[in-house]
């Protein structure tokens, strides 16, 4: 194999091992501590906050539930 080749192929081999790294560090579960983190920093600044809010920023928000009769 020439110099070129050589290149190429480890190229090819550090582009797919970036790859699969960064696909297995996206896909990892979240910490529920860090997600309300997170939610509590991205919150506006209030005085006050009502029970409701803080259950927002502990739980995140409340997904509608559909019952079907």
């Amino acid at each position: 194999m020439d110099k070129y080749t050589k290149i190429l192929i480890l190229l090819c081999v550090f582009n797919l091992g970036m790859l699969t790294a960064f696909k297995i560090a996206l896909y990892q579960p979240l910490n529920s501590h860090t997600e309300a983190v997170n939610r509590f920093l991205n919150w506006p600044k209030k005085e006050c906050y009502m029970y409701m809010d803080i259950e927002s920023i502990l739980y995140g928000p409340k997904k509608p539930t559909y019952e079907y009769k």
